[in-house]
């Protein structure tokens, strides 16, 4: 029964993927990151993430086009489940955009 759940719930993100016009699905995730941008490290969090980038909500601001390194955190643990180089593609009042490299 829970697997019929979770293939629902894939097949709905899915759909509002494509109603979106987006390439690949959003998974809601959080976690919080820390992005590393030359000696300057911003903390953050994550609260959905594709194949090919993510949304960090924080308050610092950074350049368009920046590279960086982001570590994204268990949210049980303190281990550090990846690091992904990416690019910064868009900034708001609540944080960046990044595309995985």
């Amino acid at each position: 029964m829970k697997d019929d759940n979770a293939v629902n719930m894939m097949f709905n993100l899915a759909l509002k993927s494509t109603e979106q016009n987006r390439r690949f699905v959003r998974f809601p995730v959080q976690a919080k990151v820390k992005v590393l941008i030359g000696d300057r490290i911003i903390e953050g969090e994550i609260d959905n993430l594709s194949l090919k980038g993510t949304f960090v909500r924080a308050n610092e601001p950074i350049k368009i086009s920046s590279s960086v390194t982001i570590s994204i955190f268990d949210s049980l643990t303190t281990h550090v489940i990846s690091n992904l180089k990416a690019k910064v593609v868009m900034t708001t009042e609540d944080g960046f955009g990044l595309q995985f490299e």
